[in-house]
């Protein structure tokens, strides 16, 4: 697979689990589950350099997510596989997500399937696909 040498570079993109304010019961992190599970994905999936991105922009994007109040809805516009999406669903930042792209790659639903299995995702949760033009979708 793909993000194999990706996983076993940067499990955590240099944030050690005792830091890890995004760690589950096991003192396993978000990041590390989210890796195996698209590493062990059945289907295609993003290339090497869309989970590290997304990653990026989550962290980048949390503090001010967090000091906003935690919105409970995402768009995420331009979304194709809808990585951002998921991770916010996962991490806890969001319970709505829509993504909103004229075309649905495959790998959508790959990930969808990857994260549901890994139990990445929460109990309740909202998620919808909008595959029209961005001009008739906003």
């Amino acid at each position: 697979n793909r993000l194999a040498g990706a996983w076993q570079r940067r499990p955590s993109f240099g944030m050690a689990t005792a830091q890890c304010e995004l760690c589950d019961e096991s003192g396993d992190t978000v990041e590390r589950r989210v890796y195996r599970a698209i590493r062990l994905a059945q289907g295609p999936t993003p290339g090497d350099k869309e989970l590290p991105e997304s990653l990026g922009f989550i962290k980048r994007l949390r503090k001010d997510w967090l000091a906003a109040g935690s919105p409970s809805r995402c768009i995420e516009v331009a979304g194709g596989h809808g990585l951002v999406s998921l991770l916010l669903l996962s991490l806890g930042l969001s319970r709505d997500a829509t993504i909103v792209d004229p075309f649905r790659p495959r790998s959508f639903d790959t990930l969808l399937s990857a994260f549901r299995e890994a139990g990445l995702l929460p109990e309740s949760y909202s998620l919808q696909y909008d595959e029209r033009p961005l001009d008739e979708a906003l």
